[in-house]
């Protein structure tokens, strides 16, 4: 009778429902650090910083919007050629997430689309300028991959790696790729 308790416990344990921490109709408003570095060789590692917010449709799917920053000592793109200064680098993103929510942790991903600005010195190849002192942008295509741990309902940290395409004269990929660790607040579920 005992073993009959305890099997019958342990069915009971195993098949109740676990506490999910992806909800729809909840807001995230976060922010992250971490670094970037452009993939071809005229970039360098710099770092970047970013904040997002996102709203839930379902438990799947979010929309979110993103904004970040990184600071990179860029080249003219000529092989052999000098770093010629420091080239401040922003993006603002709107798109979607999928995420699959496994109790605390959540992992994601998802796609961007928005604007690419840099000034400075120094800008990628082939972005185009108004004048030599204007700011020069890009269209951004982005992907990102992402993993959330629910603290609490309210709190969460995170890892984020988001892969940029600037698209700087028409369909030339300048591509961008940005780590951060994130940290979010939610309500309104």
């Amino acid at each position: 009778m005992r073993r009959a308790l305890v099997g019958l416990a342990a069915i009971v344990a195993f098949s109740a429902p676990s506490t999910a921490s992806a909800f729809e109709k909840q807001w995230h408003l976060g922010g992250g650090l971490g670094a970037g570095v452009a993939s071809a060789a005229s970039g360098s590692l710099g770092p970047v910083g970013g904040l997002y917010a996102g709203y839930g449709l379902t438990d799947e799917f979010d929309l979110r919007l993103e904004f970040s920053a990184g600071l990179h000592d860029l080249t003219d793109g000529a092989p052999g050629s000098e770093e010629i200064g420091p080239s401040l680098a922003y993006t603002g993103a709107f798109g979607a997430t999928y995420k699959l929510d496994v109790i605390e942790w959540i992992p994601y991903v998802g796609l961007l689309v928005g604007y690419a600005g840099f000034n400075g010195d120094a800008v990628p190849p082939g972005v185009a300028a108004e004048s030599e002192q204007a700011v020069k942008g890009a269209l951004d295509l982005s992907t990102i991959f992402g993993i959330d741990y629910a603290l609490s309902r309210n709190t969460g940290l995170g890892a984020m790696l988001r892969y940029h395409a600037f698209m700087t004269d028409g369909l030339t990929d300048y591509p961008y790729m940005s780590f951060m660790l994130r940290a979010e607040y939610r309500w309104g579920w």
